[in-house]
Formats: structure tokens, C-alpha cells, sequence
């Protein structure tokens, strides 16, 4: 007769009556990151010397709100050049943004991005973010730089604001 397991799996499972169920993993979902400047930079002179021109611009970033990172992804819409920069992958970072709807903060951090990696133009944005969210989005300002310029050329631009807007929501979803 052979020897039967269910009585050790059952008694396995009694033993560990009071052990915590492993947690799930994070499920990262791709997200349009949203970033427009400021009013007071659209209205800036612009010379040799400062040649900001931001606009509005979105990239695709990868993350969770379980989480709070996320990251920029290579793709048609913009490419990180680690060789290009000594900065970091471009990432925002949300400070309690798993708690559901409400208000959230953070950083946007890291190094410049381009259509194409150290070829043509670059724009980058940096500072800190606040905001509100709700399941799937969310939304603020930023207080920080954007900058932009031309690889390998010496045309580039910044402008620091405290009232840049952000947004984070699901690539594809409607604004």
C-alpha cells in the first residue's frame, strides 16, 4: 500500500495558521506622463543665450502606484542615453501614492531624454511634484526646471517655475 501525503500537507498547513500569504507582485502598467511648462516660460524672450522652447511634452513611463517609481521607457516617443549624460534614467517618484485618492508628492528626477539617443534635440524636467490622484491617474505641479537643447551643439535652455503641470495617467486612456 502506498503511503499517502495528504495527512503532512494538511498538517503543514495547520502549522502555518498564522503565516501572512506572500504579497502579490506589483503590476507595473505603462502610463503617459504629461508635462507642460509654465505660463511665465512660454512668455520668456528668447536669445542665443537662453534657447528654451519645452511646449508641452509626453513620454511613456512604466510603474505602479503600489510602488511610487516610474520609469521612463525607450521608445518611439523618447530614448534615455545613459553615454549622452552622466544623470540617472529619468524617473518620477510618488511619496504615499498607494493609499488610493488623494494627495500625493514627490520628485521628478533624473537625466535628459531625446527622440533618439544623442542625436538631435533633448528636453528634461526636474523638481518636486504635488498633486492628487485617484485609482488610475494622477495630476499637479511641478516646482522645478525643464530644460531642452540641441546635442552636441551649444544651444540649450532652461526655465524654473513653480507652476509647470504634470499628469500621469494610462497610455491610450483620454485626457
Amino acid at each position: 500500500m502506498k503511503p499517502q501525503t495528504v495527512p503532512i500537507v494538511v498538517l503543514a498547513a495547520i502549522w502555518c495558521g498564522g503565516c501572512s500569504s506572500p504579497s502579490a507582485p506589483s503590476v507595473e502598467t505603462v502610463y503617459d506622463l504629461r508635462i507642460a511648462e509654465s505660463p511665465s516660460c512660454a512668455g520668456m524672450v528668447r536669445d542665443p543665450a537662453n534657447f528654451f522652447k519645452f511646449g508641452v511634452v509626453t513620454v511613456h513611463v512604466k510603474g505602479s502606484f503600489s510602488e511610487g517609481t516610474f520609469l521612463l521607457v525607450d521608445d518611439s516617443l523618447a530614448v534615455f542615453g545613459p553615454q549622452c549624460t552622466n544623470n540617472s534614467r529619468p524617473a518620477l517618484r510618488l511619496v504615499n501614492s498607494s493609499a488610493g485618492a488623494g494627495a500625493v508628492s514627490g520628485r521628478l528626477d533624473g537625466g535628459v531624454w531625446s527622440a533618439t539617443a544623442c542625436v538631435g534635440s533633448y528636453v528634461g524636467a526636474q523638481g518636486a511634484v504635488n498633486g492628487t490622484r485617484d485609482a488610475t491617474s494622477a495630476s499637479g505641479l511641478l516646482s522645478g526646471s525643464l530644460v531642452n537643447g540641441v546635442f552636441a551643439l551649444n544651444f540649450a535652455g532652461s526655465c524654473a517655475a513653480t507652476d509647470h503641470t504634470w499628469s500621469l495617467r494610462p497610455a491610450g486612456a483620454q485626457p
